[in-house]
């Protein structure tokens, strides 16, 4: 289902004679081709639709706005309802009847955050009585003059756009100044009753900027964290500029998509947008239109933008979700430009190392640690360097946290004491959002819902007496604890000082073997696939080519099958392979060789074809 939403500002109605009136059927024409292909168009226009406030330019504007929706209506195959959602601007307000009480209201009301009782409200307002008289006659109910208000339309059973609409012109005067107007916080519309799906645009006329950052609550920094926490899409005007981008709040927060208006009706300006939403996938795409050369033109390429859901209650900040991702070697691939660790990571097997008298021992999947299959509360997974552990917790937090479970990851190099209550407290505040749900609500979460990860236990200075301790303590608090570790860490000792060992699991970190290659190898080469061209006989058969490949690489165990060392093979393989295949049956022959010195004379044939891969930092380590 597509929906038009045609977002108009700064519109500056006079008479008959004004350029958009004269030009209407231009207008409507620009815009039918796209709006045809929807089955509801939202007409949004963020203030200014008269030049000054008076019935006669409500009255041009009311009549244009219709004639333009029958043309519309008239044209389309599937349009089947148009609505209006409209704010008002200064220019919306007739200052012929400004009063002296009002200017001595606003003086007063516009140093503060709040405004009071509603009489003091109706006079403020009392400018704006022919806007409010055109929106009730636009949109066919009696409408109460408002600083803010709300208007569902809803397009399915489950799904709406919720409209915020916010009066920013409501204190507005003759010859305003940015840093002069407030929007009242107790006039915040907050989230209520909104379904998980819907879509919330908040509108205004005046863009933050005019808002006065010294109220006693900086009312500008109050209403853009407002605004950051409860809106997908921000649409205002004012400033005769076009400005469409998605922004982050300062605070790494929330993110929204912020959609400025350029005037419909200013000088020789006449611009306007029109949002397509496709309601399946979440999708926005802009297009921007410029009166040029005899008719409206698209003044520039669409602009696309996909709407993030917003979240309330335990929230990652959006740095530590970016962090989280981050592939911390340096891969490339010619497909997609930034690579993220989900889209290359593949669980590992796990070992059990617990069991070793167990007749039959059993490799587990390290994705089963997010289920409850395991039963023990403490995992140890030991690994060599290069096995992938750092990355393994970060695809258990990324998971863990998608299932409603808010893990907290710690280094063991931090690790300085067995009681590590003021730690995780820093820990969390730098990984959640937690001006919004604080550590306290955190720890005060049912213990199912929360995990410690320890990345490199064995790097902590505290004793394995002491490391004891700090399991036992973190069983008290937190449901489940995931420890990585090197081979060298003496878990045994640390065990003989932990009360209950039955509910510790110790497990290898393994390197992947055929099963989990191939799908490693597949992963890499579906990255940037179009999915509606993609022959899938012929992916396959890419993937078994390179599966062959590297098998050849790997089939004399010269080198580990860790996923850091495949994606390194992978990233060159179709440069290098014929010359570096036919170097190494020379050396896989040469079994005097020291097993280390070939692999890096290998890896090292692999570093100069392909100038710069992750295999370079490899070398840099010692085995």
């Amino acid at each position: 289902m597509k929906v038009a939403l045609l977002q108009l500002s700064d519109i500056h109605i006079k008479s008959e004679n004004d350029f958009i009136i004269k030009h209407q059927e231009d207008f409507y024409r620009s815009c039918k081709a796209l709006i045809n292909e929807c089955t509801k168009l939202i007409v949004v226009i963020t203030g200014d639709i008269a030049f000054s406030g008076n019935e006669e330019e409500y009255a041009v504007a009311y009549n244009w706005l219709k004639q333009c929706e029958s043309s519309w209506k008239r044209e389309a195959s599937f349009l089947n309802s148009v609505e209006y959602i409209v704010v008002p601007g200064n220019h919306d307000c007739d200052f012929s009847k400004q009063t002296d009480v009002r200017k001595m209201i606003i003086s007063t009301v516009s140093k503060q955050d709040e405004i009071g009782s509603e009489d003091i409200i109706s006079i403020c307002l009392s400018v704006q009585s022919n806007f409010w008289s055109f929106y009730s006659k636009l949109r066919n109910e009696n409408l109460n003059p408002s600083i803010s208000w709300t208007q569902e339309v809803k397009l399915k059973q489950d799904f709406s756009i919720i409209f915020n609409c916010y009066n920013s012109a409501s204190l507005s005067q003759l010859n305003e100044r940015p840093g002069e107007l407030i929007i009242p916080q107790n006039k915040f519309i907050e989230r209520q009753n909104i379904h998980p799906q819907d879509i919330v645009v908040s509108l205004f006329h005046h863009n933050t900027a005019w808002l006065s950052p010294n109220s006693p609550l900086n009312n500008k920094k109050t209403f853009e964290e407002h605004i950051f926490a409860t809106s997908n899409i921000v649409m205002c005007g004012h400033e005769h500029s076009e400005k469409n981008k998605k922004i982050s709040s300062l605070l790494d927060y929330q993110e929204l998509i912020y959609l400025e208006n350029s005037a419909l009706q200013h000088e020789k300006i006449s611009k306007y947008g029109l949002i397509i939403l496709d309601t399946d996938d979440k999708n926005l795409t802009r297009h921007q239109f410029e009166y040029s050369d005899k008719c409206f033109r698209s003044s520039q390429e669409s602009s696309m933008f996909t709407i993030r859901k917003q979240q309330s209650g335990v929230m990652f900040t959006n740095a530590w979700a970016e962090k989280l991702e981050t592939i911390n070697i340096p891969l490339k691939h010619i497909h997609k430009h930034t690579l993220q660790l989900s889209d290359i990571f593949v669980f590992p097997d796990l070992e059990p190392l617990s069991d070793i008298s167990s007749e039959c021992l059993q490799y587990i999947d390290s994705e089963d640690l997010l289920g409850n299959s395991i039963i023990e509360r403490i995992s140890v997974l030991e690994g060599e360097n290069q096995a992938g552990k750092t990355s393994l917790l970060q695809m258990l937090c990324i998971s863990w946290y998608k299932k409603g479970v808010y893990p907290i990851m710690v280094s063991g190099k931090a690790i300085k004491h067995h009681n590590i209550s003021g730690q995780l407290k820093s820990s969390y505040k730098d990984q959640y959002q937690y001006r919004e749900f604080s550590y306290d609500q955190y720890m005060q979460l049912d213990r199912s819902k929360r995990i410690i990860l320890i990345d490199d236990l064995d790097e902590s200075t505290i004793n394995n007496d002491y490391k004891s301790k700090l399991l036992e303590w973190l069983l008290c608090n937190f449901e489940k604890v995931i420890v990585t570790t090197n081979l060298q860490l003496n878990l045994h000792s640390v065990l003989l000082h932990l009360n209950n060992t039955d509910n510790l699991k110790h497990f290898r970190i393994l390197s992947l073997g055929y099963h989990k290659r191939n799908a490693l190898i597949e992963k890499w080469i579906r990255l940037g696939q179009d999915v509606i061209t993609l022959n899938e006989e012929m992916l396959l058969s890419e993937v078994k080519q390179a599966y062959d490949n590297i098998s050849v690489l790997l089939g004399q165990q010269l080198i580990p099958s860790y996923p850091v060392f495949i994606l390194s093979l992978l990233q060159g393989l179709n440069q290098v392979f014929d010359n570096f295949l036919s170097e190494f049956a020379y050396y896989r022959y040469k079994q005097h060789t020291e097993k280390n010195t070939l692999m890096r004379i290998i890896l090292g044939h692999f570093i100069m074809t392909t100038k710069k891969t992750t295999t370079h930092h490899i070398l840099q380590r010692p085995y």
